[in-house]
């Protein structure tokens, strides 16, 4: 058993005017066993009586009265602090009793850890965003165990030792500052885990305005990523690249029904559906015509049934492995709605940086 010290731990929140959900997080980081700590939060265009909130919960707090984005004020505020390790979480994470203590043994032998999470909220949006964190988890768990490292990450809550987080030159000014700093710090050799536990809880938007205007900002940021890191994601991390493109491909339903269909419409495809069409004649698997054996149907089938009687079952279990609940109807709905429509929303995004058109994404970088 190691006697080491504890090492000082530097928790940094970057708000917006205010958080209820904040504050309730430092108070419960306040009140966990881990003595080695401080709770910095910085605020841009400050609440007052957010900041005598946050204050009385146990935090210090950096006030700015111009808004600067969460890049600039996590790196000043990462400047400023004193701890060996610094522990990141955006201002509508919800954490457990005793995060800390749970959290830091989990950085041992590694440089960079992330915190699964899962969706909290109101209402079926929170419970679909639950699956979507669940496996976006999974594929970064996967890959991590895989090569010790990630391409991608999910910034809200995660955490770095200090020095591994200035070798990097901490975070830049862009839509996707997480997925940036993921590719740097795999050029850095730093090793990434993804932790199970403890889980961090993250507040979905309230409305589903709010949810498209957030995805569609992040499809914005994931295609400034790609754009930056091209030759990176082709070139020295092309194997890791590859690795986690063909998860995405197995996890995301949407991916994976769309690029079904492509594959069956090729010549590497069309000796499939010439023997689903003889084994249907030749067993009498439907009483039906013809037409119903059209190539093009036979495409739709193994989209909207085939795949998810095989990829529905696996969410499944995967929730399982997490801990986490979830039902028949919200996996179902999840495949057949939400994933077709998260993805348009992301192409959308997608779109719009690629047009450079200006739009407002309530978003300061």
């Amino acid at each position: 058993m190691s006697t080491a010290a504890p090492q000082r731990v530097s928790v940094i929140i970057p708000v917006y005017r205010g958080s209820s959900t904040a504050v309730e997080t430092v108070k419960t980081l306040a009140a966990d066993p881990y003595q080695q700590k401080e709770i910095i939060v910085t605020v841009d265009e400050p609440e007052r009586g957010f900041v005598n909130e946050i204050k009385k919960a146990g935090a210090i707090v950096l006030e700015y009265d111009k808004r600067r984005g969460k890049v600039t004020a996590a790196n000043e505020a990462a400047k400023m602090a004193s701890g060996e390790i610094l522990v990141f979480l955006d201002s509508d994470i919800v954490v457990e009793p005793g995060f800390l203590t749970k959290a830091i043994p989990e950085l041992e032998g590694y440089d960079l850890v992330e915190f699964a999470k899962a969706g909290i909220g109101d209402g079926i949006i929170s419970a679909l965003a639950s699956i979507d964190y669940i496996i976006y988890d999974a594929m970064l768990e996967l890959g991590s165990r895989i090569t010790g490292h990630s391409i991608m990450m999910n910034g809200s809550a995660f955490m770095i030792r200090k020095k591994a987080f200035e070798a990097i030159g901490g975070f830049r000014r862009m839509y996707s500052e997480d997925l940036d700093f993921a590719v740097r710090s795999l050029k850095h050799n730093l090793r990434y885990k993804l932790a199970r536990t403890p889980m961090a809880l993250v507040k979905q938007p309230k409305t589903f305005s709010d949810w498209v205007n957030q995805r569609i900002r992040w499809g914005y940021g994931l295609a400034e990523w790609a754009r930056v890191h091209v030759k990176d994601l082709l070139g020295s991390t092309g194997v890791l690249s590859l690795l986690f493109l063909s998860m995405l491909v197995i996890l995301i339903p949407s991916m994976t029904a769309a690029g079904l269909m492509y594959m069956l419409s090729t010549p590497v495809g069309a000796p499939l559906i010439s023997y689903v069409e003889v084994a249907i004649y030749t067993y009498r698997l439907v009483p039906v015509g013809h037409a119903m054996l059209e190539p093009g149907i036979i495409k739709i089938a193994f989209a909207l049934v085939v795949t998810p009687a095989i990829v529905i079952p696996a969410y499944y279990m995967l929730h399982r492995a997490y801990k986490a609940h979830t039902n028949l109807l919200y996996l179902l709905v999840y495949y057949y709605v939400y994933q077709p429509l998260l993805a348009s929303i992301y192409i959308i995004g997608a779109i719009l940086y690629l047009l450079k058109l200006r739009i407002d994404l309530e978003w300061v970088v």
